[in-house]
């Protein structure tokens, strides 16, 4: 069993030209946060039983840090019970657990089901693994409290980064993110010109004047209308698609434009005549504060915008419509959308851990 829960010892039995130590080596990639597609392709082509479990363990820790929920589950799944790789098969199932249970006190008893019905050296692997609170959580605060002491510059830097880190794991949070932002900005009552050029530089004209477009959708539906329209044209013109603007759902889009304007029609007063490519973010129709008191939903309020876009629209692109316009009322409505953040640990950690799950006494 020693040498069976210790992947290097396997290995130290085999000369040095054997293929099989791709498998050390793709081990070794992974746990660092190295890439290694050459070793990782020729250990996942190992024919021989005795690997199997390693292969799958591979593959699941590789999954696990690419934040890929699916492609973890299928690997930790298929790693056998009886195997040395296999003490660490809940492991894998608390990290799901803590991506797709959004209620505390849910979570917190199935983390407890699956951990105490594990072996000790699972559990404390488990804990040096993950990173609570998320990363980005801490980062979006540091933001907002930049925001409040009024350090635009700094806001707009941390913003960025945050942008980036979320469109590298789930585009479409990256682009709420971003509505998000441009209403903290209105709440703080800032007229955001320095944060929208930085939105330009992360998003790119067209997804940076559709994310204006959201927010001010639910407060100026004219204004909206008029960013949304900018947006349309630079797709046109360009041909440069952004992450949320493409061919695929600008017709969609334009169907938004007509329901603002339709609803910005049955507003009452006179609006100013704006420029969206100078954009201010001061909203005209905040919400009112029996609404927000109610918990109303921002973009539908008192307006007639979410009735009339669901006679426009339909299916999917309604379903995705209505998703960008419902604006997060705090950041982590978004981060509980994120998988788990985990530190890379390196290769002796995850063998000790196996080891001592396989020989817990010594």
């Amino acid at each position: 069993m020693d040498c069976q829960a210790d992947l290097y010892a396997m290995m130290e039995q085999l000369p040095h030209t054997d293929p099989a130590w791709n498998l050390l080596d793709a081990f070794d990639a992974v746990t660092n946060g190295m890439e290694n597609p050459d070793a990782m392709k020729n250990a996942l082509a190992l024919s021989d039983p005795a690997f199997k479990p390693w292969q799958y363990l591979i593959r699941a820790i590789a999954a696990l840090y690419a934040g890929n929920i699916e492609g973890c589950r299928g690997a930790a799944e298929t790693i056998p019970e009886d195997s040395a790789p296999g003490s660490l098969k809940p492991l894998f199932r608390a990290w799901e657990i803590c991506h797709r249970t959004e209620d505390p006190r849910r979570r917190d008893k199935e983390l407890f089901a699956v951990l105490t019905g594990s072996c000790e050296p699972a559990v404390e692997l488990f804990r040096r693994l993950v990173i609570d609170p998320h990363p980005l959580s801490l980062m979006a605060e540091q933001a907002e409290e930049a925001l409040r002491q009024g350090l635009e510059e700094q806001f707009s830097a941390l913003v960025l980064r945050i942008i980036g880190s979320l469109r590298e794991q789930s585009p479409p949070l990256g682009f709420r993110y971003a509505v998000y932002c441009l209403c903290l900005l209105n709440d703080s009552g800032s007229k955001g010109r320095g944060f929208f050029q930085t939105l330009q530089k992360s998003l790119g004209e067209t997804d940076a004047f559709c994310a204006l477009g959201f927010a001010l959708a639910g407060r100026d539906m004219h204004a909206a209308a008029m960013s949304l329209d900018t947006a349309l044209r630079t797709l046109s013109s360009s041909g440069q698609e952004g992450f949320f603007l493409g061919e695929k759902n600008s017709p969609a889009l334009h169907s938004l434009v007509r329901v603002l304007k339709t609803g910005a029609g049955k507003k009452r007063g006179k609006r100013r005549k704006k420029n969206p490519l100078q954009p201010e973010l001061v909203f005209e129709d905040p919400p009112s504060a029996a609404e927000e008191r109610a918990g109303e939903d921002p973009v539908s309020g008192g307006d007639p915008l979410l009735p009339l876009l669901r006679k426009a629209l339909t299916g999917e692109d309604l379903r995705r419509i209505e998703l960008f316009l419902r604006v997060p009322r705090s950041f982590e409505e978004l981060a509980v959308e994120l998988p788990p953040a985990v530190r890379y640990l390196g290769p002796g950690i995850w063998i000790k851990a196996i080891k001592d799950s396989a020989n817990p006494l010594s």
